[in-house]
């Protein structure tokens, strides 16, 4: 886009004419980004000239228009990406441990970490490495959920509670 605003045929100077030849040859694919670009601007742009030769000028304030917002647009774009890279990486570097999806769990275990509990109604549970699990008990029911990982159980008897 800046090329074609700097390349007006009627006042683009020689150093403008000579760096576009040069950013052109540098690599292939500039010419095809240039193909396509003339082609989905030639109608808006031959109206910009037409713009500019009723009123000098318009040229230069729709360079300032387009190139001002979107290269600050575009750092704010690269910079929140950037974080989100960063933010991800480190997520994962926690993750492999302390998993993250286990840190609400009512039990767990971190990367090479086994854990020994005894519930309230007497069971022994071993956790093996990156486990994550949920008690759930109540007068009727005793319930255990098992979110990740492995468990060695050995259920204590209750005859009020037999599930």
């Amino acid at each position: 886009m800046d090329w074609t605003l700097r390349l007006d045929p009627e006042r683009a100077p020689l150093e403008n004419r000579q760096a576009f030849a040069a950013w052109l040859a540098a690599d292939p694919r500039h010419v095809s980004a240039w193909q396509r670009v003339n082609g989905l601007l030639q109608q808006p742009l031959a109206d910009l000239q037409r713009a500019e030769t009723r009123s000098p000028g318009q040229l230069d304030a729709a360079k300032r228009a387009l190139d001002t917002p979107a290269s600050a647009q575009r750092r704010r774009l690269l910079g929140g990406l950037s974080l989100l890279d960063l933010g991800l990486s480190g997520t994962a570097a926690v993750d492999r441990l302390v998993p993250l999806h286990g840190l609400l769990a009512d039990h767990h275990t971190s990367t090479a970490q086994r854990k020994s509990v005894t519930l309230a109604d007497g069971t022994h549970l071993i956790l093996n490495a990156r486990t994550a699990l949920d008690v759930h008990f109540n007068d009727a029911r005793r319930r255990t959920h098992l979110l990740e990982g492995e468990l060695l159980a050995q259920v204590a008897a209750d005859p009020l509670r037999p599930s």
